[in-house]
């Protein structure tokens, strides 16, 4: 007798084995396709958001980096090739970037800079196709990257915008409405004269803002002027948003109720943020007759402030306005703080910016900050930190001196030579002896004796005697002419008895060049006697 084995998940239903696999194949056959289309979505989003990195990071590196063409060629290649696969849509969410309407992480390199620049120039989208060409994505980056802080820059981006041949990229701009001219009644137009929706609804809100009297109506009011505000600000009308921001500051100066004062604090936090500081920190170039209102603002948001500023100053061409975001920044009063914050910034360029400001400021506050970046990784940047250090008399700076002056690069080096030459005195002396007996750069050491004859010490000058002095012994080597001419040289800048006996006992020296070296050093010494 045969026995037909029954599935427990068939009995009663009349299903046999094979059936049963059967329904188990199509069933795990669906969830296989599900999980297909899924882990498909998950890589066309990741592949959207590189592409978005690479195109904000190009950007970036114009506005930051132009002299960095290798670096801006291989983020446009990345562009390139990640656009094969996909089109992306780029936006604004809140004032930040989003991608295909999900918004980046703001840490990445250019996605900051980028929606600045979108909400600056009323850019709604940004749209790249599949296929993009590489040369109308470079066209786009390089008009990105140029700023625009007045109406007459926004003019001229729409114009230059307009002359773009987009046939893979496309560039939306935000509508921007504007009020049709009302005739008077001697028919004469009169737009000028009527105030823009805006205005007439910013000067109702503050009128309620004035009769409320409790913190939740006062919020509520507030909340509606921060929407107007993150508007004017989507929409380029900076000047508008500089003004709601005075008055809310204005506002919250009068006011002596704690709760009421609280809220006014929370409202202006909430506006501390770059994407709406730094467009206003720009009207500092483009409109001068606006700097005490912009200093204010910008004082009052405190370490922000200083961070729009110093962006400002790092993008800004013209020398004449970077003279001026420079003013500005030496009178905040948390400029040292801020600039100390910055020194650990991923960019190596912003802390070299706030190294070399740290210095202008001779803030010994920061001295400690200071000496921490001599072990940065960028030579550039150690190299900041060593002038600024130079600009201190302290004990401490004097140490962190003793530190750069045997860094790895000699252009760190130098820099530390040319700070202990200036600081003299007998810790001087000790420590550019030390450095000539280890340095392998001649052009370091031609340095390193320039410095001991300013420095002028006993010690410097029986240094420098013995490095001017021709090789002896039995097993002499031949000493570099040059350098014994830089060691003869320095006896005559450091002017001392016993530097101007060691000059006249080289006047007979076998070697020509130090001969003549030490006629002219002679010759320099008697001038500056008579």
């Amino acid at each position: 007798m045969s026995v037909e084995r029954v599935s427990p998940l068939s009995r009663g239903s009349g299903i046999g084995v094979d059936s049963e696999r059967e329904d188990l194949r199509v069933c795990y056959g669906h969830v296989l396709r599900r999980t297909s289309r899924s882990e498909n979505a998950r890589t066309a989003m990741d592949n959207s958001l590189t592409l978005a990195r690479h195109f904000a990071r190009l950007v970036w590196l114009l506005i930051h980096e132009s002299q960095s063409v290798n670096e801006q060629k291989v983020a446009l290649r990345a562009v390139a090739f990640v656009s094969r696969e996909m089109s992306v849509r780029l936006g604004l969410k809140e004032g930040r970037l989003a991608v295909n309407m999900l918004v980046m992480p703001q840490a990445l390199t250019g996605v900051q800079e980028l929606a600045e620049r979108m909400v600056v120039h009323t850019i709604s989208e940004i749209e790249i196709d599949e296929q993009a060409k590489p040369a109308e994505l470079l066209a786009l980056a390089r008009l990105l990257s140029i700023g625009a802080a007045s109406t007459s820059d926004a003019a001229d981006f729409a114009q230059k915008l307009s002359q773009l041949e987009g046939v893979t990229v496309h560039v939306r701009l935000a509508e921007v409405s504007v009020p049709a001219p009302v005739r008077t009644s001697d028919g004469v137009a009169a737009a000028d004269a009527v105030p823009a929706p805006d205005e007439n609804r910013l000067t109702q809100l503050f009128a309620k803002l004035s009769a409320a009297t409790d913190s939740i109506g006062t919020n509520a009011v507030l909340e509606e002027i921060g929407f107007v505000m993150e508007q004017s600000t989507r929409e380029g009308r900076i000047s508008d948003s500089a003004d709601i921001f005075t008055e809310l500051l204005d506002r919250e100066s009068r006011i002596s109720d704690p709760e009421l004062r609280r809220v006014y604090l929370v409202m202006v936090r909430r506006f501390t943020k770059s994407v709406y500081l730094r467009p206003i920190a720009a009207l500092l170039g483009s409109s001068p007759e606006r700097a005490k209102q912009i200093e204010r603002v910008l004082q009052r948001c405190g370490q922000d402030g200083v961070d729009a500023v110093v962006d400002q100053y790092i993008g800004a061409s013209a020398l004449s306005v970077r003279r001026l975001f420079r003013e500005v920044l030496f009178r905040m009063t948390a400029a040292v703080d801020a600039l100390v914050q910055m020194l650990n910034d991923p960019r190596w360029h912003v802390v070299r910016q706030a190294a070399e400001f740290l210095g202008d400021l001779r803030a010994q506050d920061a001295e400690f900050a200071l000496a921490d970046q001599l072990r940065h990784q960028d030579v550039r940047v150690r190299r900041a930190v060593t002038r600024a250090l130079a600009r201190s008399d302290s004990a401490f700076s004097l140490d962190a001196l003793s530190r750069a002056i045997v860094d790895e690069a000699a252009a760190v080096r130098l820099e530390a030579v040319a700070a202990l030459a200036a600081r003299k005195g007998v810790r001087a002396a000790t420590l550019l002896s030390q450095a000539i007996d280890d340095e392998n750069d001649q052009e370091v050491q031609y340095a390193i004796l320039g410095g001991l004859g300013r420095v002028g010490s006993p010690d410097a000058v029986q240094k420098l005697v013995k490095a001017a002095e021709a090789a002896s012994g039995l097993f002499k080597s031949k000493k570099n002419t040059g350098l014994r001419a830089a060691a003869v040289q320095a006896l005559a800048d450091a002017r001392t008895p016993a530097a101007l006996q060691a000059l006249q006992a080289l006047a007979g020296d076998k070697e020509r060049e130090v001969r003549d070296a030490v006629t002219r050093a002679l010759q320099s010494s008697r001038s500056s006697a008579a």
